[in-house]
């Protein structure tokens, strides 16, 4: 017999509970304590369940940068070959603009866009511009809104995650405060006797432990997803 601690894992956590709660539940006199642990079980799988969903909302707004930023690259082009086109002869113009080419911008990692940008859509923003280079400039200053909106969301998704992450912490600390409440007082309960306080408690060794530790499908909390790694989402 083991009590789970923080370090147990949720699979193992829920398995634990179930067992002692039901088993509890079940026993003349003792439902009241059966009801505590299976009330920690129930609040533990919730929060999984909401930092599961939370990991694939995360997941979703990565891929929407990553949508936006791929349809940034056309605008983004097609106003470079205006400006070259406006400054004609002025070099020294066109490289403040732009100090390095486009396809080296939309290379760019996620927290080097905005600043690798800036000269670009600082220029396309002025008033002055007309003809093919003020409608090539509105369309990318457009796009450059929409992956601005869609960078926000992706931060926000990042940090509603961590948030989760966090929320389910506590809540499985809660679990196993729980188990070891019940512990004391199953302890205190039948103290003239061990063999029968410890009976509540799963027994995790050898063939029985490969037999019962199975969880539910599904209840084990998927690890969290690394920031993605694709064009857009750097």
């Amino acid at each position: 017999m083991a009590l789970p601690t923080e370090k147990t894992s949720f699979e193992q956590l829920y398995v634990d509970l179930l067992f002692t709660g039901a088993y509890l539940s079940g026993t003349q006199g003792l439902a009241p304590l059966g009801k505590k642990v299976l009330d920690a079980r129930k609040q533990v799988l919730a929060q999984a369940a909401k930092r599961n969903e939370q990991a694939d909302e995360r997941v979703r707004a990565h891929a929407q940068l990553s949508i936006a930023w791929d349809v940034l690259g056309a605008p983004l082009i097609s106003f470079e070959r205006q400006a070259a086109a406006w400054f004609d002869e002025d070099q020294e113009g066109y490289a403040q603009v732009f100090p390095s080419t486009p396809k080296s911008m939309l290379k760019q990692p996620e927290i080097h866009r905005a600043e690798a940008l800036a000269p670009v859509l600082a220029f396309a923003k002025q008033s002055g511009l007309s003809g093919k280079i003020a409608l090539a400039a509105k369309a990318l200053t457009s796009a450059w809104t929409d992956y601005a909106a869609a960078a926000r969301e992706s931060h926000a998704a990042d940090q509603a995650l961590a948030a989760a992450v966090k929320a389910l912490h506590l809540t499985k600390i809660r679990g196993v405060v729980a188990m070891r409440e019940i512990e004391g007082e199953l302890r205190a309960k039948f103290a003239g006797d061990p063999k029968l306080w410890k009976r509540f408690f799963r027994v995790k060794s050898g063939k029985a432990e490969a037999e019962h530790a199975a969880p539910p499908a599904g209840s084990e909390p998927p690890p969290v997803p690394p920031p993605a790694t694709g064009k857009g989402g750097q």
